[in-house]
């Protein structure tokens, strides 16, 4: 076969035709918007008896050398009379693959997505699937092709492209799914790839939803929200986007779940929380290089000294360099003091002539002190 028509403003002619008029180089040139490349001269679609190049998009030189398009769609179309070798199967995979790869067909389709989420490549992916979709269903209506024929095509069609939340499954499958899809809710189905009803689906949640809920469940102006108060908030948000309402089981279960739980709970609950029941338990990654982290603590030592006349004790601080274990500087004062503490410090920056990423130490007043901001 070397050519055939689509549309009559979609016509492929094939690449060994192509290039028996034009050299392999000028082929190559024109890489293909569906492989990797920046170039978006040409368009090439892959059947199974060759590759194919879109009429439309080669350039007048090209096509004035290969010759009449319709000389050569009239030889073509005669070609496979004799032989009787065209498949509609090539066609009906031609058209679902332009379907899912031209922005220009699935372009109409993003602004049902775009505004329920933020991020353009979801927008990308849901957009394709819905053009998929849509173009299945008119061929099963009105392009007159056999659903056999369409179901075979796409299964050809799933070994080299992956589809968002569409499975193809057995015929039958297959041809129950697409009648539902035909009475409308592609996009809930293809959001939420509920496998029975399209429309009245158990809400899955989306990252739309999800942003939500994390949204309201932060939030402590002007207090923090309960989790029935959280779903009502939500619930008249993602109505305005046509979802379906969330339950409070929902909510419980998802702001519950320990990823959520210990990334917004500082927020929700404040600093102090975090201080008093999150930053002692933290589990802190060994440094890899020595300077990359200092820890300095106080102790008091466990004996007594007396110092004009009054018996006391002495407090010892060092700072110690994490990775190499090593004591970089220390001090020792009657108090735990911000002076013991500074010139704790200064003796390790002096030793080491740096300062490190990150110095850890504990919440005592000492550490707090302007002197050692300033430091």
């Amino acid at each position: 076969m070397n050519a055939f028509r689509i549309s009559e403003d979609c016509t492929f002619v094939s690449k060994e035709l192509v290039l028996q008029h034009v050299s392999a180089s000028t082929v190559n040139n024109g890489i293909s918007i569906y492989k990797k490349g920046d170039s978006k001269n040409w368009a090439i679609i892959e059947l199974q008896n060759g590759e194919f190049l879109q009429w439309e998009t080669l350039s007048k030189l090209v096509r004035q050398k290969v010759g009449d398009i319709e000389d050569v769609l009239t030889a073509a179309l005669f070609a496979d009379s004799e032989s009787d070798a065209h498949d509609p199967v090539n066609d009906i995979e031609l058209i679902l693959d332009l379907a899912f790869t031209q922005s220009r067909i699935y372009g109409r389709y993003f602004h049902t997505y775009q505004d329920r989420y933020y991020y353009s490549h979801e927008v990308h992916i849901y957009a394709k699937m819905h053009s998929f979709i849509d173009s299945v269903i008119l061929l099963k209506q009105g392009g007159g092709y056999a659903l056999k024929d369409i179901h075979k095509a796409i299964c050809g069609l799933a070994r080299k492209r992956t589809f968002y939340n569409f499975k193809v499954g057995s015929f039958e499958y297959f041809k129950d799914k697409i009648n539902l899809l035909a009475k409308g809710g592609v996009d809930s189905y293809v959001i939420h790839g509920n496998k029975h009803r399209p429309k009245e689906y158990n809400i899955k949640l989306t990252s739309f939803v999800k942003k939500q809920l994390v949204k309201f469940y932060v939030q402590n102006s002007p207090r923090r929200l309960s989790y029935p108060e959280i779903t009502e908030a939500v619930n008249v948000e993602i109505l305005k986007f046509g979802y379906a309402s969330i339950h409070l089981s929902t909510t419980k279960k998802y702001l519950g779940l320990p990823d959520i739980q210990n990334r917004f709970k500082p927020f929700r609950l404040g600093k102090e929380w975090a201080k008093k029941h999150l930053d002692p338990f933290l589990v802190r990654a060994h440094p890899l290089y020595i300077h990359d982290k200092w820890e300095i603590d106080g102790t008091v030592l466990p004996f007594y000294v007396l110092v004009n006349n009054r018996i006391t004790r002495l407090w010892l601080c060092i700072v110690v360099d994490v990775h190499s274990r090593k004591i970089i500087g220390y001090g020792i004062d009657y108090h735990e003091t911000s002076n013991l503490v500074f010139n704790t410090y200064r003796m390790a920056i002096v030793n080491c002539r740096c300062l490190p990423f990150e110095i850890v130490r504990d919440n005592a007043k000492a550490f707090d002190s302007k002197l050692i901001c300033e430091l």
